[in-house]
Protein backbone atom coordinates (compact mmCIF):
# COMPACT_ATOMS: atom_id res chain seq x y z
CA UNK A 1 0.00 0.00 0.00
CA UNK A 2 2.49 2.30 0.92
CA UNK A 3 4.98 2.24 -2.12
CA UNK A 4 5.41 6.16 -1.64
CA UNK A 5 6.40 6.01 1.85
CA UNK A 6 9.07 3.44 1.05
CA UNK A 7 10.45 5.24 -1.84
CA UNK A 8 11.19 8.52 0.26
CA UNK A 9 13.08 5.99 3.30
CA UNK A 10 14.80 4.81 -0.17
CA UNK A 11 16.20 7.78 -0.99
CA UNK A 12 17.40 8.43 2.70
CA UNK A 13 19.21 5.28 2.85
CA UNK A 14 20.41 5.56 -0.59
CA UNK A 15 21.40 9.05 0.68
CA UNK A 16 23.51 7.49 3.59
CA UNK A 17 24.88 4.90 1.58
CA UNK A 18 26.08 7.47 -1.36
CA UNK A 19 27.78 9.20 1.80
CA UNK A 20 29.52 5.69 2.90
CA UNK A 21 30.90 4.69 -0.31
CA UNK A 22 32.21 8.17 -1.12
CA UNK A 23 34.01 8.69 2.02
CA UNK A 24 33.11 12.06 1.59
CA UNK A 25 33.02 14.59 4.69
CA UNK A 26 31.28 17.35 5.15
CA UNK A 27 33.22 20.73 5.07
CA UNK A 28 31.67 24.23 5.13
CA UNK A 29 30.58 25.30 1.41
CA UNK A 30 31.62 28.65 0.43
CA UNK A 31 27.68 29.42 -0.13
CA UNK A 32 25.52 29.81 2.57
CA UNK A 33 23.22 27.36 3.91
CA UNK A 34 19.89 27.16 2.31
CA UNK A 35 16.91 25.06 1.92
CA UNK A 36 16.60 24.63 -1.52
CA UNK A 37 17.36 21.92 -3.55
CA UNK A 38 21.09 21.47 -3.80
CA UNK A 39 22.32 23.25 -6.84
CA UNK A 40 24.86 24.83 -5.02
CA UNK A 41 27.16 21.61 -6.20
CA UNK A 42 30.84 22.05 -7.02
CA UNK A 43 30.42 18.93 -4.62
CA UNK A 44 32.93 18.01 -2.40
CA UNK A 45 35.24 15.09 -3.36
CA UNK A 46 36.71 13.79 -0.46
CA UNK A 47 39.14 10.99 0.48
CA UNK A 48 38.97 11.41 4.10
CA UNK A 49 37.84 8.58 5.86
CA UNK A 50 34.67 8.95 8.44
CA UNK A 51 35.11 8.33 12.07
CA UNK A 52 34.84 4.81 13.18
CA UNK A 53 31.56 3.31 14.28
CA UNK A 54 30.09 5.08 10.91
CA UNK A 55 29.48 1.56 9.12
CA UNK A 56 32.48 2.59 6.60
CA UNK A 57 35.68 0.83 8.57
CA UNK A 58 35.23 -1.80 5.75
CA UNK A 59 35.60 0.18 3.01
CA UNK A 60 39.57 0.03 1.91
CA UNK A 61 39.96 3.89 1.27
CA UNK A 62 42.66 4.29 -1.65
CA UNK A 63 46.20 6.17 -1.90
CA UNK A 64 45.58 8.25 -4.60
CA UNK A 65 49.30 9.41 -5.13
CA UNK A 66 49.70 5.44 -6.76
CA UNK A 67 47.97 6.70 -9.71
CA UNK A 68 49.72 10.26 -10.24
CA UNK A 69 52.38 8.09 -12.08
CA UNK A 70 50.00 6.19 -13.76
CA UNK A 71 47.16 8.31 -15.04
CA UNK A 72 47.31 10.31 -18.14
CA UNK A 73 45.31 13.71 -17.95
CA UNK A 74 43.22 15.02 -20.43
CA UNK A 75 45.12 17.82 -22.62
CA UNK A 76 43.57 21.67 -22.20
CA UNK A 77 41.81 21.40 -19.05
CA UNK A 78 42.92 24.87 -17.47
CA UNK A 79 41.31 27.40 -19.24
CA UNK A 80 38.36 24.86 -20.36
CA UNK A 81 35.28 26.89 -21.72
CA UNK A 82 31.76 26.66 -20.49
CA UNK A 83 28.89 28.12 -21.53
CA UNK A 84 27.08 30.90 -19.23
CA UNK A 85 24.34 29.87 -17.45
CA UNK A 86 21.33 30.70 -19.55
CA UNK A 87 17.61 32.68 -18.27
CA UNK A 88 15.97 29.22 -18.93
CA UNK A 89 18.21 27.43 -16.25
CA UNK A 90 17.95 30.15 -13.61
CA UNK A 91 14.27 30.38 -13.99
CA UNK A 92 13.97 26.41 -14.00
CA UNK A 93 15.87 26.59 -10.55
CA UNK A 94 13.56 29.37 -9.34
CA UNK A 95 10.70 27.30 -9.93
CA UNK A 96 11.94 24.19 -7.93
CA UNK A 97 13.05 26.00 -4.94
CA UNK A 98 9.37 27.00 -4.90
CA UNK A 99 8.48 23.80 -5.67
CA UNK A 100 10.47 22.56 -3.12
CA UNK A 101 9.23 24.74 -0.56
CA UNK A 102 5.35 24.62 -1.30
CA UNK A 103 2.83 24.51 0.79
CA UNK A 104 -1.01 22.67 1.95
CA UNK A 105 -3.84 24.96 2.18
CA UNK A 106 -7.54 23.06 3.10
CA UNK A 107 -10.12 23.82 0.28
CA UNK A 108 -13.74 23.46 1.22
CA UNK A 109 -14.76 21.21 -2.09
CA UNK A 110 -14.54 17.59 -3.21
CA UNK A 111 -11.21 15.88 -3.60
CA UNK A 112 -9.40 17.00 -7.25
CA UNK A 113 -6.68 14.83 -9.11
CA UNK A 114 -3.36 16.39 -7.29
CA UNK A 115 -4.92 17.02 -4.23
CA UNK A 116 -4.05 16.22 -0.71
CA UNK A 117 -6.85 14.12 0.77
CA UNK A 118 -6.61 13.25 4.95
CA UNK A 119 -8.57 10.08 5.35
CA UNK A 120 -9.46 7.67 7.59
CA UNK A 121 -9.15 3.85 5.95
CA UNK A 122 -10.04 0.43 7.20
CA UNK A 123 -9.69 -2.35 4.52
CA UNK A 124 -11.66 -5.59 4.55
CA UNK A 125 -11.22 -9.08 3.19
CA UNK A 126 -14.24 -11.72 3.19
CA UNK A 127 -15.88 -8.74 5.98
CA UNK A 128 -12.77 -8.87 8.18
CA UNK A 129 -9.96 -6.44 8.96
CA UNK A 130 -7.16 -7.39 7.28
CA UNK A 131 -3.72 -6.67 9.25
CA UNK A 132 -2.16 -3.85 7.27
CA UNK A 133 -4.97 -2.30 6.00
CA UNK A 134 -5.98 0.44 8.13
CA UNK A 135 -4.76 4.11 9.04
CA UNK A 136 -5.82 7.14 10.70
CA UNK A 137 -5.49 10.69 9.93
CA UNK A 138 -2.94 10.09 6.46
CA UNK A 139 -2.04 12.57 4.13
CA UNK A 140 -3.01 11.06 0.54
CA UNK A 141 -1.59 12.90 -2.43
CA UNK A 142 -3.98 11.76 -5.22
CA UNK A 143 -3.02 10.61 -8.48
CA UNK A 144 0.66 10.00 -7.14
CA UNK A 145 0.16 6.02 -7.40
CA UNK A 146 0.89 5.85 -3.56
CA UNK A 147 -1.69 3.00 -3.12
CA UNK A 148 -2.86 0.27 -4.92
CA UNK A 149 -4.89 1.05 -8.26
CA UNK A 150 -8.34 1.97 -7.76
CA UNK A 151 -7.91 3.31 -4.44
CA UNK A 152 -7.09 7.29 -5.23
CA UNK A 153 -9.29 7.31 -8.41
CA UNK A 154 -11.95 6.30 -6.08
CA UNK A 155 -11.72 9.38 -4.10
CA UNK A 156 -11.83 12.21 -6.78
CA UNK A 157 -15.02 13.78 -6.43
CA UNK A 158 -15.57 12.88 -2.08
CA UNK A 159 -16.48 15.67 -0.13
CA UNK A 160 -14.79 16.31 3.07
CA UNK A 161 -16.51 14.15 6.03
CA UNK A 162 -17.66 12.06 3.67
CA UNK A 163 -16.91 7.77 3.49
CA UNK A 164 -16.76 5.75 0.68
CA UNK A 165 -16.65 2.31 0.00
CA UNK A 166 -14.05 1.35 -2.66
CA UNK A 167 -14.13 -2.47 -4.19
CA UNK A 168 -10.58 -3.35 -5.13
CA UNK A 169 -8.20 -6.02 -6.05
CA UNK A 170 -4.76 -6.41 -5.16
CA UNK A 171 -1.98 -6.97 -7.91
CA UNK A 172 -1.75 -10.71 -8.63
CA UNK A 173 2.18 -10.10 -8.08
CA UNK A 174 2.00 -8.25 -4.81
CA UNK A 175 5.40 -8.83 -3.56
CA UNK A 176 4.58 -6.36 -0.41
CA UNK A 177 2.33 -8.78 1.24
CA UNK A 178 2.02 -11.59 -1.01
CA UNK A 179 -0.63 -13.19 1.15
CA UNK A 180 -2.96 -10.49 -0.67
CA UNK A 181 -1.85 -10.85 -3.68
CA UNK A 182 -5.05 -11.33 -5.91
CA UNK A 183 -7.31 -10.86 -3.58
CA UNK A 184 -10.78 -8.98 -3.90
CA UNK A 185 -11.10 -6.40 -0.47
CA UNK A 186 -13.27 -3.53 0.34
CA UNK A 187 -12.19 -0.11 1.42
CA UNK A 188 -14.04 1.75 3.93
CA UNK A 189 -12.46 5.72 3.95
CA UNK A 190 -13.62 8.59 5.33
CA UNK A 191 -12.30 12.07 3.81
CA UNK A 192 -11.21 14.79 6.78
CA UNK A 193 -10.17 17.04 4.71
CA UNK A 194 -8.95 18.39 0.65
CA UNK A 195 -5.91 20.30 0.76
CA UNK A 196 -4.07 21.31 -2.10
CA UNK A 197 -0.43 22.00 -2.88
CA UNK A 198 0.09 25.96 -3.08
CA UNK A 199 3.11 27.53 -4.40
CA UNK A 200 5.15 30.65 -2.42
CA UNK A 201 5.36 33.54 -4.23
CA UNK A 202 9.23 34.59 -4.58
CA UNK A 203 9.14 37.73 -2.34
CA UNK A 204 11.94 39.43 -0.28
CA UNK A 205 10.31 37.76 2.64
CA UNK A 206 10.06 34.20 1.38
CA UNK A 207 13.61 35.21 0.60
CA UNK A 208 14.51 36.21 4.20
CA UNK A 209 12.71 33.28 5.33
CA UNK A 210 14.55 30.56 2.89
CA UNK A 211 17.84 32.06 4.00
CA UNK A 212 17.47 32.54 7.69
CA UNK A 213 17.75 35.98 6.63
CA UNK A 214 21.21 35.75 5.28
CA UNK A 215 19.57 37.45 2.14
CA UNK A 216 16.60 39.72 2.09
CA UNK A 217 16.20 40.09 -1.26
CA UNK A 218 14.94 38.39 -4.18
CA UNK A 219 17.51 40.38 -6.11
CA UNK A 220 20.15 39.53 -3.83
CA UNK A 221 19.17 35.80 -3.44
CA UNK A 222 18.94 35.35 -7.83
CA UNK A 223 22.89 36.90 -7.84
CA UNK A 224 23.32 33.74 -5.49
CA UNK A 225 21.56 31.69 -7.18
CA UNK A 226 23.64 32.95 -10.67
CA UNK A 227 26.59 32.14 -8.59
CA UNK A 228 25.73 28.96 -7.40
CA UNK A 229 24.58 27.92 -11.09
CA UNK A 230 27.60 28.83 -12.96
CA UNK A 231 29.34 26.72 -10.78
CA UNK A 232 27.72 23.78 -10.55
CA UNK A 233 27.61 24.14 -14.45
CA UNK A 234 31.43 24.84 -14.52
CA UNK A 235 32.37 21.97 -11.91
CA UNK A 236 30.40 19.50 -13.96
CA UNK A 237 31.00 20.50 -17.45
CA UNK A 238 35.50 20.19 -16.33
CA UNK A 239 35.04 16.88 -14.49
CA UNK A 240 33.30 15.46 -17.34
CA UNK A 241 35.66 16.41 -19.35
CA UNK A 242 38.63 14.89 -17.77
CA UNK A 243 36.56 11.67 -16.36
CA UNK A 244 36.39 11.14 -19.83
CA UNK A 245 39.14 12.26 -21.89
CA UNK A 246 41.79 10.87 -18.96
CA UNK A 247 43.25 7.58 -19.06
CA UNK A 248 43.13 5.52 -16.20
CA UNK A 249 44.64 2.63 -15.00
CA UNK A 250 42.72 -0.48 -13.16
CA UNK A 251 40.65 1.24 -10.35
CA UNK A 252 41.33 -0.40 -6.29
CA UNK A 253 38.56 -3.20 -7.22
CA UNK A 254 38.81 -3.78 -3.54
CA UNK A 255 37.31 -0.05 -2.83
CA UNK A 256 34.80 -0.70 -5.48
CA UNK A 257 33.25 -4.21 -4.11
CA UNK A 258 33.77 -2.82 0.04
CA UNK A 259 31.60 0.30 -1.51
CA UNK A 260 28.26 -1.44 -3.47
CA UNK A 261 28.00 -3.78 -0.94
CA UNK A 262 28.31 -1.14 1.99
CA UNK A 263 25.27 0.57 0.38
CA UNK A 264 24.00 -2.49 0.06
CA UNK A 265 24.09 -3.00 3.76
CA UNK A 266 22.00 -0.08 4.09
CA UNK A 267 19.19 -1.15 2.26
CA UNK A 268 19.30 -4.63 3.57
CA UNK A 269 19.02 -2.38 7.12
CA UNK A 270 15.80 -1.21 5.66
CA UNK A 271 14.55 -4.63 4.57
CA UNK A 272 15.08 -5.61 7.99
CA UNK A 273 13.07 -2.65 9.72
CA UNK A 274 10.43 -4.01 6.98
CA UNK A 275 10.48 -7.22 8.05
CA UNK A 276 11.19 -8.41 4.09
CA UNK A 277 14.28 -9.42 2.29
CA UNK A 278 16.50 -7.16 0.15
CA UNK A 279 14.85 -8.25 -3.28
CA UNK A 280 11.23 -7.89 -1.59
CA UNK A 281 11.95 -4.48 -0.22
CA UNK A 282 13.48 -2.97 -3.43
CA UNK A 283 10.44 -3.93 -5.49
CA UNK A 284 8.39 -2.20 -2.50
CA UNK A 285 10.02 1.29 -3.04
CA UNK A 286 9.59 0.78 -6.94
CA UNK A 287 12.41 -0.73 -7.91
CA UNK A 288 11.61 -3.71 -10.22
CA UNK A 289 15.23 -4.26 -12.22
CA UNK A 290 17.34 -4.62 -9.11
CA UNK A 291 20.39 -5.83 -11.26
CA UNK A 292 20.36 -2.47 -13.31
CA UNK A 293 19.76 -0.63 -10.38
CA UNK A 294 22.94 -2.21 -8.51
CA UNK A 295 25.35 -1.96 -11.99
CA UNK A 296 24.35 1.66 -12.19
CA UNK A 297 25.24 1.79 -8.60
CA UNK A 298 28.51 0.21 -9.14
CA UNK A 299 29.15 3.06 -12.46
CA UNK A 300 28.53 6.05 -10.41
CA UNK A 301 30.88 4.77 -7.61
CA UNK A 302 33.41 4.25 -10.21
CA UNK A 303 32.66 7.38 -11.49
CA UNK A 304 33.16 8.83 -8.06
CA UNK A 305 36.64 7.44 -8.18
CA UNK A 306 38.17 8.36 -11.15
CA UNK A 307 36.58 12.24 -10.29
CA UNK A 308 38.67 11.74 -7.22
CA UNK A 309 41.83 10.49 -9.28
CA UNK A 310 41.96 13.33 -11.82
CA UNK A 311 41.44 16.04 -9.28
CA UNK A 312 44.16 14.99 -7.02
CA UNK A 313 46.49 14.16 -10.53
CA UNK A 314 45.90 17.63 -11.63
CA UNK A 315 46.87 18.71 -7.90
CA UNK A 316 49.92 17.38 -8.37
CA UNK A 317 50.34 18.13 -11.99
CA UNK A 318 49.75 21.54 -11.34
CA UNK A 319 51.99 21.98 -8.11
CA UNK A 320 49.93 22.37 -5.77
CA UNK A 321 51.16 21.94 -2.43
CA UNK A 322 49.28 22.57 1.33
CA UNK A 323 50.94 24.25 4.25
CA UNK A 324 50.67 23.41 8.40
CA UNK A 325 48.33 26.35 8.67
CA UNK A 326 46.14 25.00 6.07
CA UNK A 327 46.16 21.41 6.55
CA UNK A 328 45.40 22.44 10.48
CA UNK A 329 42.61 24.73 9.71
CA UNK A 330 41.06 22.10 7.52
CA UNK A 331 41.60 18.91 9.53
CA UNK A 332 39.79 21.40 12.03
CA UNK A 333 36.86 21.76 10.35
CA UNK A 334 36.68 18.22 9.47
CA UNK A 335 36.78 17.36 13.30
CA UNK A 336 34.16 20.19 14.45
CA UNK A 337 31.42 18.50 11.15
CA UNK A 338 32.20 15.32 13.52
CA UNK A 339 32.55 16.69 16.72
CA UNK A 340 35.58 15.58 17.73
CA UNK A 341 38.93 17.77 18.79
CA UNK A 342 41.58 17.86 16.19
CA UNK A 343 43.58 15.14 18.00
CA UNK A 344 40.33 12.21 17.96
CA UNK A 345 40.11 13.11 14.06
CA UNK A 346 43.26 12.66 13.53
CA UNK A 347 43.85 9.41 15.33
CA UNK A 348 41.43 7.93 13.81
CA UNK A 349 42.69 8.38 10.38
CA UNK A 350 45.72 8.49 8.39
CA UNK A 351 46.88 12.36 7.88
CA UNK A 352 47.85 11.40 3.98
CA UNK A 353 44.17 11.00 3.62
CA UNK A 354 43.01 14.02 4.84
CA UNK A 355 45.75 15.95 3.27
CA UNK A 356 44.99 13.81 -0.38
CA UNK A 357 41.13 15.49 0.04
CA UNK A 358 42.10 18.63 0.74
CA UNK A 359 44.68 18.38 -2.17
CA UNK A 360 41.49 17.30 -4.51
CA UNK A 361 39.53 20.23 -3.41
CA UNK A 362 42.11 23.08 -3.94
CA UNK A 363 42.89 21.35 -7.41
CA UNK A 364 38.97 22.05 -7.86
CA UNK A 365 39.28 25.59 -6.80
CA UNK A 366 41.96 25.70 -9.32
CA UNK A 367 39.80 24.33 -12.17
CA UNK A 368 37.13 26.19 -11.58
CA UNK A 369 39.09 29.88 -11.30
CA UNK A 370 40.51 29.44 -14.82
CA UNK A 371 37.23 28.44 -16.23
CA UNK A 372 36.51 30.03 -19.70
CA UNK A 373 33.35 31.33 -20.34
CA UNK A 374 31.35 31.04 -23.90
Amino acid sequence: MRKKILAAMLCTAMGLAACACKGTTPTESEFPTVRVPEKTATPAVSATPAPTGSGQEEVPFTDYETYVATTKLAKDYVGFPVEKVTDEEIEAYFKEVLERNKTMEERDRAVQNGDVANIDFTGYLDGEPFEGGADTGFDLEIGAGGFIDGFEEGLVGAKKGETRSLNLKFPDEYKINPDMAGKAVVFEVKVNSVSEYVLPELTDDFVKELTDGEYTTVEAFREYSIDALTKDKQYLAVIDYLVQNSEFPELNEEYITASLDSMKNYYQMYAVMYGVDLETFMQMAGIADTKTFWDDMEAEIRRMEKERIVLYCVAKAEGITLTEEEFTKYATELAESYQQTLEQFLEERERKYVEQSLMMERALEFLLENVTEK
